[in-house]
């Protein structure tokens, strides 16, 4: 629904609440799809403790996946923005 809102921010809220939804069950690979999607659309909300939580919890779903190096290359991304780099 929050999809067809056409609304980026609403979107953005929604995808943001999923993906922590997923990370809480564990399922991992979809709580990605979502986070993805939160950051992606991050723009359109003025959430910067959402944005620094979407990519902790980003990175932890690529280390329970297995994917360390994947999620230090998230960490080191988020710093880098966060610093204003």
């Amino acid at each position: 629904a929050a999809e067809r809102s056409g609304d980026p921010a609403t979107t953005a809220r929604a995808s943001f609440r999923m993906g922590m939804l997923y990370h809480g069950d564990a399922k991992h690979q979809e709580a990605l799809h979502y986070l993805r999607q939160f950051i992606e659309l991050s723009a359109h909300v003025a959430d910067k403790a959402a944005e620094g939580q979407a990519y902790t919890t980003f990175a932890a779903c690529l280390k329970a996946l297995g994917d360390n190096e994947a999620a230090v290359r998230c960490l080191e991304e988020y710093l880098a923005m966060a610093r204003g780099g």
